[in-house]
């Protein structure tokens, strides 16, 4: 019987080179695959970091004026790229401008934590 790991899931190296695939192939797919996910995380964050320090300046408009008679108006390339909530209010300006409050919890709350180390 079987337990889990590379038996159950049939990544040993007898039964890849049986398939004709040689397990320092799989091993450099697997590193080169993987490296790139710090990349997207970094990119991710340089996004909402830009997002959060020029909100008022990239916000095509007032996240908390809304006009009723703008409510629940579909996303549009022109006017709203979000469309708009139930009252009103630009979707994209709203997500734009709570990037801020996100950024703002994230510095505050990590950075004492990066300070102490770790026992583990």
């Amino acid at each position: 019987m079987a337990g889990p790991g590379p038996d159950a899931a049939g990544l040993t190296s007898a039964r890849l080179r049986a398939r004709g695939i040689r397990p320092a192939t799989v091993i450099k797919w697997l590193r080169a695959t993987f490296r790139g996910g710090p990349k997207f995380s970094l990119l991710f964050l340089s996004i909402a970091m830009i997002w959060a320090v020029f909100a008022p300046v990239i916000a095509p408009y007032d996240p908390l004026r809304g006009s009723l008679r703008d409510a629940f108006l579909p996303p549009s390339i022109s006017i709203h790229p979000l469309g708009t909530d139930n009252q009103g209010r630009d979707v994209l300006s709203r997500i734009i401008h709570g990037a801020r409050i996100s950024v703002t919890i994230g510095v505050l709350g990590g950075s004492p934590m990066a300070s102490f180390p770790s026992p583990f």
